[in-house]
């Protein structure tokens, strides 16, 4: 018992019985379907270390370390758009296997030699890229170093080799267009005065490419090569579609997105994982480009989830009806 010293008005507080325990959360959702990416870059002892994420189950606590493995939003690819509306409502943990890839799609742009050297990318990765193609117009020569010429045997005045360093002149523009729905093409974006100049970094001499007032394209970005000098990157004129592997635009199967549990991918590799409560393949419903939703594929998939969701008996399956069919209709 308490004791009082002086006069006063006390609050005793009586204990009544065990506290009642408070909520937590309990959802830990699996998504299983399409990234950007599938990787996880480190540095170990001042080494670089990049760790292949495909098929993989990883845990994500927030948006941003799902941008940092699995890249960004991907036109034509739902898993993204459901991690990020998982977070948004609420969602604090949740696991996400990437079974497939989509990347930028990307061209090669051919040099004087008719040899590919400038990469030209879409900034974003996915389907709508397809549907780009770039023209290079108004290709400036590079012009031979400022450097005297020098006489040929018989007196004839011979062209002189450009001097290590020197600082070429010149630049083209690349025309970006986009194919319309109805057929045929519309330009999208004009990039005018390209130009690619040498700088020296860490004791090399590296290409670097520069816009006219510093304004970077919107829809593309141009990587080149390293340690390939100037002269061989300077390109044609010429028109390019932008493209993505083949093996990447295949129609997934239903294989795919079940996995072994014996390897720890797909679906069936969630089965090590004890606490997940809900599953969910967005990307059921992808299609890749000039191809129809395999009926056959969905619900054999569909199936599948379920069995795996009945055998482990502590999760649900989240399923989405293929369009224009109802519930019942499944």
């Amino acid at each position: 018992m308490p004791e009082y010293l002086s006069p006063g008005v006390y609050v005793e507080e009586v204990d009544r019985g065990p506290k009642p325990i408070e909520g937590v959360g309990t959802a830990m959702a699996a998504f299983v379907g399409f990234t950007e990416k599938a990787e996880l870059v480190r540095e170990v002892d001042g080494e670089v270390i990049v760790e292949d994420l495909l098929n993989k189950p990883q845990l994500i606590t927030n948006w941003s370390q799902f941008v940092e493995r699995y890249g960004d939003f991907v036109p034509g690819a739902y898993l993204a758009y459901a991690v990020y509306g998982y977070f948004m409502n609420g969602g604090s943990r949740c696991y996400v296997v990437s079974v497939r890839t989509i990347p930028k799609a990307q061209a090669a742009l051919l040099n004087g030699e008719g040899k590919p050297q400038l990469v030209v990318r879409a900034k974003r990765a996915g389907f709508d890229g397809l549907r780009l193609r770039v023209r290079v117009t108004d290709v400036t020569p590079l012009p031979a170093a400022k450097k005297p010429r020098g006489k040929g045997k018989e007196g004839e005045e011979q062209p002189s080799a450009p001097e290590v360093g020197a600082d070429w002149e010149g630049s083209f523009n690349l025309i970006v267009e986009r194919e319309k729905i109805s057929g045929g093409w519309k330009v999208a974006e004009e990039v005018k005065g390209v130009h690619l100049h040498e700088v020296e970094e860490e004791g090399q001499k590296r290409v670097r490419v520069a816009y006219r007032n510093n304004k970077a394209p919107a829809l593309i970005d141009i990587l080149i090569p390293e340690d390939a000098p100037l002269a061989q990157l300077w390109p044609q004129e010429q028109e390019q579609p932008l493209s993505i592997e083949t093996a990447q635009l295949q129609a997934p199967t239903a294989q795919e997105f079940q996995g072994k549990v014996t390897e720890r991918t797909g679906v069936e590799g969630l089965e090590a994982l004890d606490d997940v409560t809900m599953l969910c393949v967005p990307d059921l419903m992808s299609t890749m480009p000039g191809q129809k939703l395999d009926l056959d594929t969905i619900k054999g998939v569909q199936t599948m989830m379920i069995a795996h969701c009945e055998r482990m008996g502590d999760r649900v399956a989240i399923l989405d009806a293929p369009p224009d069919m109802t519930p019942q209709e499944v």
